[in-house]
């Protein structure tokens, strides 16, 4: 074999770089590589070798044009039809997502970050905006009773959590929740119903395609004006705001707890711990001064207020 000129070389090493992956189809005299066999290219040298290094760890060396392997096209990126995120887009983004990876939320975080990486940092940038608008809009303690029951008890963390899981579950069981937290007895889980991972979705893909810390370029404004706009999509059901005792979430939320604590569980809690909430709260003394409870509430204990 002849060495090739340099702009021959340049172009076959543009036209196969590093990381080109190829496949073998025939087997050598000397070098009996299996027919399927695939690898990794590391480099072209002078003569317009491949020098690939095998899945199975052994090296092989070859011209393109003796014929025993062939290149294995790179894989397209994943085309999702989206192009770029607003409050509706956001929506069909994570059910195309969830087709692709079903229950598992950590593959849809990863899945939803790759989509993002496609889109460029203005996407990333305003699906975390999205993100945010609604995970603010779920911050209900009637909610946050719900992941109680799902979490066996819930932090402010693993209620941040919580809402990034419940929005992974797509638009139609997240809105659902806030008009009655109750229907998420209907929500397949798989014991961990908390996501940290899908609540950094966007700012993860923006850093990575800036370089830059996605807090440094959040702009409030912008925050606020989707937070009114997603308002109208939302229905709020009775009594959500309010931070229930467990007796009442019993009376609440009596699927849910059908379904994820024994009666026992739920004795014990309300005997030893009804009342979960810090009542030193401002926020929680508040809440419970001007939010009303559950209709379901008043109508077990025959209150009037």
């Amino acid at each position: 074999m002849t060495e090739m000129n340099r702009e021959q070389l340049e172009t076959l090493r543009k036209q196969f770089p590093q990381g080109t992956r190829i496949q073998c189809v025939e087997n050598r005299d000397g070098a009996p590589i299996p027919i399927g066999e695939t690898g990794t290219l590391e480099h072209i040298d002078e003569m317009g070798l491949f020098h690939c290094d095998l899945d199975d760890g052994r090296r092989f060396i070859a011209a393109i044009e003796e014929g025993c392997f062939q290149v294995i096209p790179p894989k397209q990126p994943e085309q999702c039809g989206v192009t770029e995120i607003n409050k509706d887009t956001f929506w069909t983004l994570i059910d195309q997502g969830r087709e692709q990876c079903s229950q598992d939320v950590y593959a849809l975080a990863q899945w939803l970050e790759d989509r993002l990486m496609e889109m460029g940092p203005e996407q990333a940038l305003n699906f975390d905006y999205v993100a945010h608008a609604y995970r603010a809009a779920a911050y209900k303690h009637g909610l946050w009773s719900a992941a109680s029951v799902l979490c066996d008890g819930c932090t402010d963390d693993g209620f941040t959590d919580f809402r990034g899981w419940l929005i992974a579950q797509g638009r139609e069981v997240y809105m659902a929740a806030l008009k009655d937290p109750d229907s998420l007895a209907d929500v397949p889980t798989d014991g961990d119903c908390c996501c940290e991972t899908f609540c950094y979705v966007g700012s993860y893909a923006y850093e990575e395609l800036t370089g830059r810390d996605i807090n440094q370029d959040f702009d409030p404004d912008i925050s606020r004006a989707l937070a009114e706009q997603i308002k109208p999509d939302i229905v709020y059901g009775d009594g959500i705001g309010y931070p229930y005792t467990w007796s009442e979430v019993a009376v609440y939320l009596p699927r849910l707890c059908a379904k994820h604590m024994t009666p026992e569980e739920l004795a014990w809690r309300i005997k030893y711990h009804n009342d979960t909430w810090n009542v030193t709260s401002p926020e929680i003394q508040t809440v419970r001064a001007t939010e009303k409870k559950s209709k379901k509430i008043k109508k077990n204990r025959g209150e009037s207020r």
